[in-house]
């Protein structure tokens, strides 16, 4: 039997590629095959992203290109762009733009399997976690609990893109983690769009705090990652839940934004600068060799040279050990678009290469203070007789691929940096 071949190109944050993944998770195999190459495809679905003018416009790009495919695919743009941008249609004539969010993977399973013929087994559609996220190029799937934002950054149109917060209550988080782990897999990540508010839309209002011991009970002897979390979040009970269990990854992202209080205000982040240095010490404290990453928005209306002299300096003084820097884009609808006193583009773009060399020359010297020292690391792919693989702490390593399986936990000893920036390893036992 044919069956209807989809492809699914995800652009953007952990949010957008766990809801890729879940897609592919409901679908029925006996029907629908999600294919790699969009050329392929009967249906190309560009799950999308507006953060930013580059992230939009890779969207479209993405669009276009799937609709010139040689199978005249079905061409669907969801996702951030689509709920936000109310003249995508026009600006990507030929695509579909479906509009919503919360039930997403299972409207648009919905969709395909309507398009898809009947099988011809009695068979029934069974979930294929691992073979699904592993399908999507990843050993590590990524357990989405949580979605929207309420916080309306000046800059951000996330909240008109996903709406407000909205959790996923603690016994189906439980039970998504255990179907996961009897899956097979050794790490799972967790992710949200504003991860740290899991909780505040439920009964008793319970704290990611007090969901981590229980998700770890689930995963261990496997290990858990967190993915990005605002600094208000970052109470004394998360870092003390984040950093106690030897089963949590040593590796929190932290967004900055800005080393400019003024700036920070003017960006209705919420916290000052101290408060965010607070939260990394109190980090560093419990786990001193920890990863901690950041991202730095450059180019805001009202930035001078002053304020990004100030973020270069704090950055150089906090020494985070993997910066995402980037330029301000405006997005119409939000309090920034309108905002006066924008740096010019040329201005944002020098900004954001040197955010961007501080970065790399931080991250080296991460890595350096690394070697020599044992970690356990989860395999995610085997090339010829080299197998690569990520340590707990976020540093990409390479090692002999002899006896090595896809989503296995080695433990390791780093030994030097390769040319390609990935640290060679080898095999050690606890």
């Amino acid at each position: 039997m044919t069956k209807l071949r989809v492809a699914i190109e995800t652009i953007g944050c952990r949010a957008n590629q766990a809801d890729s993944a879940n897609l592919v998770e409901l679908l029925d195999e006996n029907r629908v095959e999600v294919v790699a190459d969009a050329t392929q495809a009967d249906v190309v679905i560009v799950n999308s992203c507006c953060v930013t003018e580059q992230a939009e416009r890779d969207c479209r790009k993405t669009a276009r290109r799937a609709l010139l495919g040689p199978r005249s695919p079905q061409v669907w743009l969801i996702g951030c762009a689509a709920n936000a941008l109310a003249d995508l249609s026009s600006r990507v004539q030929g695509a579909q733009v479906l509009r919503f969010e919360q039930a997403l993977p299972e409207v648009l399973a919905d969709r395909l399997h309507k398009l898809a013929p009947e099988p011809s087994t009695l068979a029934q559609p069974r979930v294929q976690t691992m073979a699904a996220t592993r399908r999507l190029g990843r050993a590590r799937p990524m357990l989405k609990i949580q979605s929207g934002c309420s916080h309306h950054c000046a800059y951000c149109i996330v909240p008109t893109a996903r709406g407000p917060e909205r959790s996923v209550p603690i016994d189906e988080v439980l039970a998504r983690a255990q179907r996961l782990v009897d899956e097979g897999f050794s790490e799972i990540v967790l992710t949200g769009v504003q991860l740290g508010a899991w909780g505040v839309d439920l009964p008793q209002r319970p704290l990611l705090s007090d969901l981590l011991p229980r998700l770890l009970q689930v995963v261990s002897p496997g290990r858990l990652r967190l993915s990005s979390i605002e600094p208000w979040h970052f109470g004394t009970q998360l870092v003390e839940a984040a950093t106690s269990h030897p089963r949590m990854c040593s590796h929190y992202h932290l967004p900055l934004q800005s080393g400019d209080d003024a700036v920070l205000a003017a960006m209705g982040r919420g916290y000052t600068i101290a408060q965010y240095e607070a939260v990394l010490l109190a980090i560093r404290k419990h786990r001193p060799d920890a990863a901690l990453g950041t991202d730095v928005l450059v180019g805001l209306p009202g930035e001078d040279q002053a304020s990004f002299e100030k973020t270069v300096a704090l950055l150089e003084r906090l020494r985070p050990t993997h910066i995402h820097g980037f330029s301000y884009s405006p997005r119409k609808g939000t309090r920034a678009a309108v905002m006066p006193g924008r740096p010019d583009r040329e201005v944002a773009k020098r900004r954001v290469k040197i955010i961007r060399q501080l970065g790399e020359r931080l991250q080296r010297d991460f890595t350096m203070s690394q070697i020599g020292a044992e970690r356990e690391i989860i395999v995610e792919d085997i090339i010829a007789d080299t197998a690569r693989g990520l340590t707990d702490n976020f540093l990409p390593v390479e090692l002999s691929a002899q006896g090595a399986q896809i989503g296995e936990l080695v433990f390791v000893k780093l030994e030097e940096i390769l040319p390609s920036g990935r640290i060679r390893a080898t095999p050690r036992t606890k």
